[in-house]
Order: C-alpha cells, then structure tokens, then sequence
C-alpha cells in the first residue's frame, strides 16, 4: 500500500512534466543581443532526473522524521561521528512545499539551459560535469557553516540552495545578457 502511493505520487510527476511547460511560469529567454536566441534542439534529461530524485526524497522526509534526521547537515554529529554525507544528503531535503517548490522551480528554470550548454559544448562529459557542478555547489556551500557551526549540537542546515545557486550563476556567466521573465 505504501509503495502504491509513491507510484501514484511519482506518475503524477512524470504527467505534469509531460504534458505542462514550466516555461509558462518562469523561465529565461536565451537572447544574445545580436538578434540570436538559443535553440539546441537536443533534449537531455538530467535536470529532471535530479528534480525528481529531489522531490521524492523531500516528500519522504516530509512524512518521516528520522529520514529527515539522518540526512540534515549537522556539522557537530559530522565532526564527532564522521558522518561526511551530509554535505550532499542534506541537499536533497527542504523544510516544507514551498521551500522544495521555490528550489525546484528556480534549480529546473535555469538547469535546463546550463545542461543543454554544457551537452553541446562537451557532449556526454558535459552532463557529467552538470552533474558535478550540481553536487560540488551542495557541498561547498555548506563549508563555511561546518567550521563556524562545528562545535554546536543544535545547529541544523536543509535544502539544495547551494546547488541551485551553482546553476543560477552558472547560467549568468554562461548568458549574462538574457532576459528573465515571469509569468502567472
């Protein structure tokens, strides 16, 4: 019965990704300022991977508390216990809906454009190095908080921040003239 749900819950993911433009919502026009916009034709697939992954880990954690311990940031049980996941793990839980909504919307806005660069600039490397550039920005973002936080038990750090930013201001420096548009 528990797994039926996160069936459920994972179809309905994959239907709304299949049949909604996030681009509707939010998303940066790839303009160059010499009448030129983006259009490399070849889709890849990782961003979405990595946001699902994301979104399905957080509602797990949502609803289990010891999940939620397990994988948070705590520099104090990561100096004591040598526990170095969790520079990584604690990137793929939030605090709440709108916490992994905002994250996933901005991380997939400007994911899909860094990973189509990327493929097309290095082929297959480039979505290894997408794939790198994800994980170091969720791990070096947490660095400064372990060395100032590392000696107190209580202090606790959740969300992939670091690894949407890595994203966010990859893509400015790879198109530092497009344009950013909302829509609702």
């Amino acid at each position: 019965m528990y797994a039926e749900g996160w069936v459920k819950t994972l179809k309905s993911i994959l239907f709304f990704f299949k049949n909604t433009s996030i681009d509707k919502f939010f998303f940066v026009n790839n303009y160059y300022g010499n009448g030129y916009y983006a259009n490399f034709g070849k889709k890849t697939m990782v961003s979405l991977v990595i946001l699902i992954i994301t979104v399905v880990i957080s509602l797990m954690a949502f609803n289990n508390s010891n999940l939620m311990y397990r994988f948070i940031f705590n520099p104090y049980r990561i100096k004591r216990e040598g526990e170095w996941y969790r520079f990584w793990s604690a990137g793929f839980i939030h605090a709440d809906y709108a916490h992994l909504g905002f994250n996933m919307l901005a991380f997939y806005s400007f994911g899909r454009y860094v990973e189509q660069v990327f493929n097309v600039a290095m082929g297959t490397k480039g979505l290894v190095v997408y794939v790198l550039l994800y994980l170091l920005g969720m791990g070096f973002s947490h660095i400064f908080s372990y060395f100032k936080y590392q000696d107190n038990p209580h202090y606790n750090a959740l969300g992939a921040s670091g690894a949407v930013s890595a994203v966010i201001f990859s893509s400015i420096i790879l198109s530092p003239r497009s344009e950013i548009y909302f829509y609702f």
